[in-house]
């Protein structure tokens, strides 16, 4: 998080005038087991997570650094054996993995609108969750435990980036795109235990480029008071911070990012770390 942060605060110094985009979405992902047989006895489901970042596009190539979350839902159905009699019982839980990313993109055109991009994502492991919960079927109860998985249990996380980008207008688009790991996850199992990363990003870009061009003073007062306070001027963005703490309970957060996109709509993307959702208006 440390090299995310200060990525970003030398490439808004140093390319403040260039082509730089900030981006953030969900992640939906899953693990591939390089047991073939051991895939097939788990079911293993999407699981969703966040990320966010920046890139700065040169005329050739696009480098970017992010925050990205993968892992995976994962369910078994087995027998436990209790006083000589098997009862069936369900094996479930999910595991989330942190990253800080980044990336190199080649981006071909396929029009004003559309970029087709390719390309290598490495990510360095920042720790994780594993969430694990066990139900006895026939008696209808349940176990479950929380661990914090620890940096140094990850490999380095390496693989494929494609991608399409599809910009509404100059400053807001959006980007769908496929990461295919081809580096072992995890650095305390044995190959035939290890699985890789893939997953599936839905995200919103926003073009930060002439944020900084001034503009008649009066011009804006007036178009901003004849709107409703609940809608943002045309072409502008806003980002929201929300928190709350209390010594009775989590802390919670509520990350949020709108823009302009007419006069009379507002568009944006929000996150609730507490409801663990993605929304979108």
């Amino acid at each position: 998080m440390k090299i995310l942060l200060i990525f970003i605060l030398v490439s808004s110094t140093i390319f403040s005038q260039s082509e730089i985009l900030i981006f953030g979405g969900s992640n939906f992902s899953t693990i591939k087991y390089n047991n073939t047989d051991l895939s097939n006895q788990i079911d293993i489901t999407l699981r969703n997570g966040s990320t966010f970042g920046i890139e700065y596009r040169f005329s050739k190539i696009i480098i970017g650094a992010s925050f990205t979350q993968r892992g995976s839902k994962l369910k078994q159905i087995s027998t436990m054996n209790i006083g000589g009699v098997d009862y069936e019982i369900e094996i479930g839980g999910h595991e989330v993995y942190d990253y800080a990313s980044t990336n190199i993109l080649y981006p071909i055109s396929m029009n004003k609108k559309i970029d087709v991009l390719g390309g290598l994502q490495i990510g360095s492991s920042l720790g994780g969750t594993s969430f694990t919960k066990l139900s006895l079927t026939e008696f209808n109860s349940s176990q479950s435990d929380e661990i914090d998985m620890k940096p140094e249990d990850f490999s380095l996380d390496a693989g494929l980036l494609f991608g399409i980008d599809y910009m509404l207008n100059h400053r807001f688009g959006l980007r769908a795109s496929y990461y295919q790991g081809f580096t072992n996850v995890r650095d305390t199992l044995k190959n035939s235990l290890n699985f890789k990363n893939n997953t599936l990003n839905l995200s919103a870009i926003i073009n930060l480029k002439g944020l900084r061009k001034k503009s008649n003073h009066q011009e804006q007062i007036a178009k901003i008071e004849t709107r409703s306070g609940l809608i943002l001027p045309l072409k502008s963005m806003e980002i929201k911070i929300i928190g709350r703490a209390g010594s009775d309970m989590d802390t919670q957060s509520r990350v949020a990012i709108e823009y302009g996109l007419r006069d009379e709509i507002t568009i944006g993307i929000s996150n609730s770390n507490y409801l663990n959702t993605f929304d979108y208006f």
